[in-house]
């Protein structure tokens, strides 16, 4: 009795797994914006495996969480909008029409707006995240592209890709404070966690510029890089991963000596970058290869290339709990993690992965049980058959009906307490 409690509590729990019951709460959902196929590909943080893949409109190009991370917003720059992608159900629920190219999207800290660079218009467009609609417009520089708010909230930073410029804004009024000369069509913008030290890709300048906010100045420019796009800073702020596109390259910085620690060898087209938020992994789109290198942060070398849609750019991933991934029929199987250090073992293998793994072992021991049982059965019965058969009387045949019984009770009874 107590190995059949044993083995039914193990197929359970790999049931409720298998199902998502069993789904603690928290990250671990990467999303990229595939600008070609008019995709979202949505991976799990953890195995880094596709979740999801759904239609959002022409371009889809950047993407950002909102701040209750129920929400994703992006960027379609071929139809001149930002689309609204519910989290749970990944099914466009709106739309706000934006005109011109939009570029770039960033949330607001105060939960309230996001920005949004538009290249042809030559604004930060504001959006009213409540209303979902634009409220109002910041002017900038020529083919504004980047933009970035450095880590005290003070100071809102945009590349103008048109003019070699970085306009430098107060974030809560929006005012104008400083329009800083760098190299030749910066496109992204980093801060450091001093909130004054600048980093700045250069796509046609082939360069990283570091740039004093506050004395409104290049201090100097890290190694070539060619064509650099994107730009992440590690949780921690001990390296700058920078996308080289024509190069087809990684380059990793140290950014406390400014520093070139290497270069990683990616697929063609390398163009997003995004930090895991437990600082171990960095996810980088290649747009021409359409797939997502997975970069381990501790070794700094690839630990795996994922398939995704047609064309990626942009890439996200989450950063603050949320409420786990409601499995959909036929989707591969993800369990969300919790925070990092949380339901963590030592060896760093989580909790409900190790839970997961443990039920799906009692399940196959379970099955192997029944089969097992059926198997002897069945052999016990054909004996008794045979007997019957030769003598034409009916012996141990009330001992087979029986014992059959027993099994077909067994098995409508597994069926009905652990499959529903």
């Amino acid at each position: 009795m107590k190995k059949r409690l044993t083995i039914f509590a193990l197929s359970l729990l790999s049931v409720l797994v298998m199902t998502g019951t069993i789904a603690a709460n928290g990250v671990g959902t990467v999303f990229i914006a595939d600008e070609t196929g008019g995709t979202v590909t949505v991976l799990d943080g953890i195995n880094h495996l596709t979740v999801e893949q759904t239609m959002v409109g022409e371009g889809p190009h950047s993407l950002v969480f909102s701040p209750d991370f129920q929400r994703v917003y992006i960027v379609n720059r071929e139809s001149a909008a930002v689309v609204i992608l519910d989290r749970q159900t990944y099914t466009v629920v709106a739309g706000i029409p934006t005109e011109g190219r939009p570029e770039q999207i960033l949330m607001d800290p105060d939960g309230r707006s996001a920005y949004v660079t538009n290249s042809a218009l030559t604004v930060v467009q504001v959006i009213n995240l409540a209303e979902s609609l634009i409220e109002g417009t910041v002017p900038t520089g020529a083919g504004p592209m980047g933009i970035t708010i450095s880590p005290d909230t003070r100071l809102l930073a945009v590349a103008n890709s048109g003019d070699k410029t970085v306009s430098m804004f107060d974030r809560v009024t929006l005012d104008l404070i400083s329009v800083i000369p760098v190299a030749v069509t910066p496109f992204d913008v980093v801060f450091m966690d001093d909130s004054n030290t600048l980093f700045v890709s250069a796509t046609l300048g082939g360069g990283v510029s570091v740039v004093d906010a506050e004395d409104r100045r290049i201090t100097e420019v890290l190694a070539a890089c060619s064509a650099p796009r994107d730009m992440a800073v590690t949780l921690d702020y001990a390296f700058l991963y920078v996308t080289c596109e024509e190069a087809d390259q990684m380059a990793i910085f140290n950014t406390s000596d400014r520093s070139q620690v290497k270069f990683i060898g990616v697929a063609s087209q390398p163009w997003g970058v995004a930090i895991s938020e437990d600082n171990r992994w960095a996810f980088v789109t290649s747009r021409g290869a359409d797939v997502v290198t997975v970069i381990n942060n501790a070794t700094q070398t690839i630990k795996s290339v994922v398939p995704v849609g047609e064309g990626p750019t942009g890439i996200v991933a989450a950063s603050q709990p949320v409420a786990p991934i409601q499995f959909r029929p036929g989707a591969p199987i993800v369990i969300e993690l919790p925070r990092t250090g949380v339901g963590a073992v030592p060896d760093g293998t989580p909790w409900p992965m190790l839970l997961g793994l443990v039920g799906l072992t009692g399940l196959a021991v379970a099955t192997a049980a029944v089969a097992w049982r059926k198997k002897v059965f069945g052999r016990r019965l054909a004996r008794h058959r045979a007997v019957s058969r030769r003598t034409g009387t009916p012996v141990g045949g009330a001992i087979a009906f029986r014992e059959t019984t027993r099994l077909m009770d067994s098995l409508a009874q597994y069926r009905s307490e652990i499959l529903g």
